[in-house]
This record gives structure tokens, C-alpha cells and sequence, in this order.
């Protein structure tokens, strides 16, 4: 049994199935993966310039009167998070790249 949990995303693949083909991503959400994927991209690029960029720190404590408060770990858990679905889409392009669809509304979301 192999088990990836990220926060509400969790994914479990049975490695011992009695399918001949034991190595298939046959079942899985690509339409989960690619917007994990850029939800926590976005989140990325919105935690690390509040972080790392004085001059944005500095429009935000004009704008709201207080000092941010994003702090290196946020940054850290950010990448951490858009790295983790990362790997699950390499994984999906390699063992189920033939058939990788995505529906509708998911390009439109995507392309938004």
C-alpha cells in the first residue's frame, strides 16, 4: 500500500492489485491533479513576495496599518505544497500519459 495525505488531498494506490497492469494510474483524478497543482502555485507566488519583498511589505502595512504577517515557515509549507502535487502529475504523465484528459471546465479554470 502506498499513501500520499497532503492537508484534503490524500491518494492511495494499491501496489499489489491483481491487474496485469500493476504500475497504472487508471482511476485517478487528472483533473484533481492539475488544480492542486495550481492552487498551491498561486499560493506560492502570493506567500513568498509578502515574505521576501520589502517594498511589498511596505504597501501592505500603508494599505491595512499593520506589518505582515507571513513568516518563513508559510513560505516554506507553500512550496512544499505545490512540490508535493508536482510529483503526482509527473506520476500520472508517466504511467497514464496516453489517455491524460481533462474536462471542460477544468481548461476553463485553468486558462482563467
Amino acid at each position: 500500500m502506498f499513501c500520499i495525505h497532503h492537508d484534503n488531498f490524500q491518494l492511495t494506490l494499491n501496489v499489489y492489485s491483481h491487474s496485469s497492469d500493476m504500475w497504472s494510474t487508471t482511476g485517478v483524478s487528472n483533473d484533481l491533479a492539475v488544480l492542486n497543482l495550481l492552487g498551491w502555485v498561486c499560493n506560492s507566488m502570493c506567500a513568498a513576495p509578502m515574505y521576501f519583498d520589502q517594498e511589498t511589505c511596505k504597501m501592505y502595512e500603508i494599505r491595512f496599518h499593520e506589518t505582515s504577517m507571513v513568516q518563513s515557515n508559510d513560505c516554506i509549507f507553500a512550496i512544499h505544497a505545490a512540490y508535493m502535487p508536482f510529483i503526482y502529475m509527473v506520476q500520472i504523465l508517466i504511467y497514464n500519459s496516453s489517455s491524460f484528459e481533462l474536462r471542460r471546465i477544468t481548461m476553463v479554470l485553468l486558462f482563467m
